[in-house]
């Protein structure tokens, strides 16, 4: 994938990894959010900002990227790609984990965990 002029993907991952050896995690996620800016499809890319944000106890900026990374493998018909993904967000959040039921309900194609009103709380 091409990138704007000047970006280098590689530089800045490596710059957000160190970021996270030095245990600046917010800089490490502010690294991360700059490749995600240019390539939002990177998966890996997003479930990294998912860990740092849970390791910094933002659990619902954490809890969104791993619905999108689920979602995003669901929808490509990774199902057990997504059922993990889904299953780290029900660790994560109280709200999720009442529904982590519907992970045994996943189809194989086109499927989204989104808690239902009445059910997840």
């Amino acid at each position: 994938m091409a990138f704007g002029f000047g970006f280098n993907k590689q530089k800045v991952l490596s710059a957000a990894e160190k970021f996270v050896q030095q245990g600046k995690l917010q800089n490490a996620i502010t690294e991360y959010e700059k490749v995600l800016k240019a390539d939002p499809k990177d998966l890996t890319v997003m479930n990294t900002v998912g860990d740092l944000y849970s390791r910094l106890g933002n659990t619902d900026k954490a809890a969104d990227c791993f619905k999108s990374v689920g979602d995003a493998y669901a929808s490509q018909g990774f199902t057990v790609k997504a059922i993990a993904m889904y299953k780290k967000l029900s660790k994560l959040n109280r709200r999720w984990r009442a529904c982590s039921v519907w992970l045994s309900f996943i189809p194989n194609k086109g499927c989204s965990m989104t808690p239902a009103p009445n059910t997840c709380k």
